[in-house]
């Protein structure tokens, strides 16, 4: 008979194996091989350009991002300077569960929006998504 904790190593080792990075796991378990509790938390990414976070009020919309996931998600923030593509590999590293691109409204072109459509399926091996992703904008940081 296969014990619960051996299935859970297996299972650790599958998230490992499939998943390539998890940023905070913990594993708990009681007196009993029935009470074993697995907390992963989820990673949400910020990725603005160079020009973006360097403005004083769109430095506030991504910090307000940030102190508004910080309790619940590990938050990382990438600045870019050029292409959202330089961002790629740290992208890929962390494989984030949630992206928000946080871009001034004339920098989210429709070739903008197509481009991180192909990064955030391309931070694995597979053509699928590999995050939930979404773009805030506004005609200024006050919209």
């Amino acid at each position: 008979m296969i014990s619960k904790r051996f299935v859970l190593l297996i299972s650790l080792l599958t998230i490992f194996i499939i998943g390539e990075t998890i940023t905070a796991i913990s594993i708990t378990y009681g007196s009993n091989e029935d009470n074993i509790k697995i907390h992963y938390t989820k990673v949400y990414a910020i990725v603005t350009s160079e020009s973006t976070y360097n403005d004083p009020s769109w430095h506030k919309v991504i910090k307000a991002l940030e102190e508004k996931y910080e309790n619940k998600y590990n938050v990382t923030i990438f600045v870019y300077k050029n292409d959202i593509w330089e961002v790629r590999d740290k992208l890929a590293a962390i494989l984030p569960d949630y992206t928000c691109f946080v871009n001034k409204y004339n920098e989210v072109t429709a070739s903008f929006v197509k481009e991180v459509n192909k990064l955030t399926r391309s931070l694995d091996n597979d053509p699928y998504g590999d995050t939930i992703w979404a773009i805030l904008t506004g005609y200024t940081a006050e919209d």
